[in-house]
């Protein structure tokens, strides 16, 4: 049996604790999971195993039929619906009162979970528009869960000396608050202001053990500055959320991993689930999520995957899509 086989085996094994599966469903759902796993064992959707190489055209198509098939055999009724916040939820800072409606009226909001590469205080004014404020949340891109556990952040400091050193702008972010730790330019202050993410603090020196994230602030296209950034994530992981900003994260921080953690403590099978987002640092989300959609304008790196679009109207594409895939409409 090989590496991928054995991967997938384990994970229909465990899809069998959560939802009893008679010998002929058994068949489905390991077709199922060997479609979402990679040769290494990891997990990948076809878009992105077709778009790495990894499988062809026609192994594509056949891994997001098999998807069809088996959400048709166990119904859509017991998902989990994880979404992007900017740009995804929102469009350029603005929430649509279509949105607002919706999840506020919906009878499934209760199990909608917001992913965010921010704190959250940031998106909290967004969560209570949208009624899902008393839900579990995704922050700082999978470094601080709803239940507001992070990681320790000593990594962080040889990645900052170095950014300070060649003399580039970044931001450090704690679970609850950031750090200004370099003399930022207009923009960048804009940039932060314009995603409301101006809960700063200001308190003696910076505390690397409650570092959980590293924003360094370069624009894209600029090759000089993000090759200092990818030199500068020694033992992190480096990647590029906005067209002005580059993220230095745990390596071992990303939605993806937050999406099974957060479905796992919700006592739902991380396949089970439902993903939307817009830009690369939604890949791992997309990846190992059941259902995984992009934005009509999601970034051209997140595009060329080839996910299934939410919808062409951005005030209602989030309503429009959760309601069919809660009625099974795939």
């Amino acid at each position: 049996m090989s590496v991928r086989e054995a991967a997938a085996l384990r994970r229909a094994e465990e899809f069998k604790r959560y939802y009893p599966l008679t010998d002929s469903d058994g068949k489905l759902v390991y077709e199922y999971f060997l479609a979402h796993v990679t040769h290494e064992g990891l997990d990948g959707a076809p878009e992105i195993m077709r778009r790495a190489g990894t499988v062809s055209d026609v192994e594509c198509e056949r891994g997001k039929k098999l998807r069809r098939e088996f959400f048709a055999r166990f119904k859509t009724r017991d998902l989990l619906y994880f979404a992007d916040v900017d740009n995804t939820v929102t469009r350029r800072g603005i929430l649509s009162d279509e949105k607002k409606r919706f999840f506020n009226g919906w009878a499934l909001s209760d199990r909608v979970v917001l992913s965010t590469g921010k704190i959250y205080k940031s998106i909290e004014k967004t969560a209570r528009e949208l009624g899902v404020d008393k839900n579990p949340c995704c922050c700082l891109n999978g470094a601080v869960l709803y239940d507001g556990r992070g990681g320790r952040g000593e990594k962080a400091r040889p990645a900052a000396r170095i950014l300070r050193e060649k003399g580039l702008p970044y931001v450090l972010y704690y679970p609850d608050a950031l750090r200004v730790e370099t003399p930022l330019g207009q923009k960048d202050f804009e940039n932060l202001l314009r995603y409301d993410e101006m809960y700063l603090d200001e308190k003696g020196e910076t505390d690397f053990k409650r570092v959980v994230k590293l924003l360094a602030f370069v624009d894209e296209g600029d090759s000089e500055s993000e090759a200092i950034v990818d030199g500068a994530a020694i033992g992190l992981k480096a990647l590029r959320t906005a067209p002005h900003s580059y993220e230095i994260v745990p390596p071992l921080a990303d939605k993806g991993r937050a999406l099974k953690i957060t479905a796992k403590r919700l006592g739902v099978h991380f396949r089970m689930t439902a993903a939307v987002g817009d830009s690369m640092n939604d890949l791992p989300m997309l990846a190992v999520c059941g259902l995984p959609y992009a934005v009509s304008d999601a970034s051209c790196e997140l595009a060329r995957f080839g996910f299934a679009v939410a919808g062409s109207d951005r005030n209602t594409d989030l309503p429009e899509l959760f309601d069919k895939v809660s009625r099974g409409v795939l």
